[in-house]
């Protein structure tokens, strides 16, 4: 994941170990799991050569290599309706670092390889809150490699990859080795987690206009129904399952675009059910609270002062708000929370005012200033 910016990173404490992710230059790198007061004896060992013997080094597996993989997979698998992150689990880099004064033969090694980047730019607070729940996506890990290989294929324009993986999410999930068209209708219809998630689906598509609805909305001319869409949805999935030359309705290879609309409305239901059972834990208000005491103990909170000019009937006025962010790195994502932060506790005490100037000091930095020119009118909703 190494062109995902991250705007800072500091170790997040859950179960006894520590958890963050390690950057050059705000480009993520490493996603770290620490663990304390291991022994020595689980550091890589030298064993020189006698002899004949040539010199020997052993790396060893344990236990604790393995939990912190699967610690990585939980988390990854939490963030994935949110970003897709891309790690290399088979050049891990394993670091010892001596508590006391004891002797160890390597202190790190590790082996390279290119990996698939992934791009954009992250507030730390989205990775430090999933490694806050990443035992919520432990048994998600694998049905959601489905979903992360559909977005894969769509990204490389691999639409029928896409297609089928998206659907491999849906049949793995639901469906209890049942492949059947009648089955998985039937299966799917009668629960109530993907019904709920298939009619939102729906209903976001049918705010596109008719020529851009998915080819299994409607028949000879006409909408259907729900049932009738989820058909065409399980049914497309068998034609793109398979390909044959003598059959001329068969699907052709070289234009895949034509299943764009398809793909984007399986991508959609798939992410409503991604994000409702296992990102959205990420924003309860019990893990945001934790995230923020943690961040307070770090030392990695700004205390923000907000100085707003305003008229208020014939006056003209100031107000000063104070608010506490988990955050140090003062960038253009802080600027625009403390923006909405701001005009959200305006609307709620002062929901008449013309806001007419703003801006924010973090200490003796200014953060922001916005001069508005013609006031804003903030009236009540």
């Amino acid at each position: 994941m190494n062109l995902l910016k991250v705007n800072e990173s500091w170790p997040v404490k859950m179960d006894g170990k520590a958890f963050s992710i390690e950057c050059t230059k705000n480009i993520a790198k490493y996603v770290v799991v620490t663990f304390k007061g291991l022994p020595a004896s689980l550091a890589p060992t030298i064993t020189p050569a006698q002899d004949i013997s040539p010199l020997k080094v052993d790396f060893g597996v344990n236990q604790y290599l393995l939990e912190a993989e699967r610690n990585v997979r939980s988390w990854q698998a939490v963030l994935t309706s949110h970003i897709l992150i891309e790690i290399d689990y088979d050049h891990m880099v394993s670091e010892f670092r001596p508590e006391d004064d004891e002797k160890i033969d390597i202190s790190s090694f590790k082996l390279d390889r290119p990996v698939n980047r992934n791009y954009g730019f992250e507030n730390y607070e989205t990775f430090a809150t999933a490694f806050l729940v990443l035992m919520h996506g432990t048994d998600f890990i694998e049905e959601i490699s489905f979903y992360r290989e559909g977005i894969k294929a769509q990204r490389a324009e691999r639409y029928v990859d896409a297609y089928n993986n998206f659907y491999l999410y849906l049949e793995t999930k639901f469906c209890d080795g049942k492949f059947k068209a009648k089955d998985v209708e039937k299966i799917l219809s009668e629960t109530n987690l993907f019904w709920n998630a298939f009619r939102l689906a729906i209903a976001k598509m049918q705010e596109a206009s008719p020529e851009q609805l998915p080819s299994f909305f409607t028949q000879d001319g006409q909408a259907l129904d729900d049932s009738g869409i989820l058909k065409g949805l399980v049914k497309l999935r068998g034609t793109l399952r398979h390909h044959s030359l003598s059959n001329s309705q068969r699907w052709d290879p070289n234009n895949q675009r034509k299943f764009v609309t398809e793909v984007k409305f399986i991508k959609y239901l798939c992410f409503l059910l991604c994000h409702e059972e296992v990102t959205k834990p990420m924003f309860d208000t019990d893990i945001q609270q934790e995230f923020s005491k943690q961040a307070k103990e770090n030392g990695m909170t700004s205390k923000i002062q907000i100085f707003v000019t305003y008229r208020l009937q014939e006056h003209i006025m100031d107000t000063t708000l104070d608010i506490s962010v988990p955050q140090r790195t003062l960038d253009g994502l802080l600027a625009k929370f403390v923006l909405e932060k701001t005009f959200e506790k305006l609307s709620e005490n002062e929901p008449a005012i013309e806001v007419i100037a703003i801006r924010a000091n973090v200490g003796s930095r200014e953060l922001f200033r916005y001069d508005l020119g013609p006031a804003i009118l903030r009236t009540p909703s």
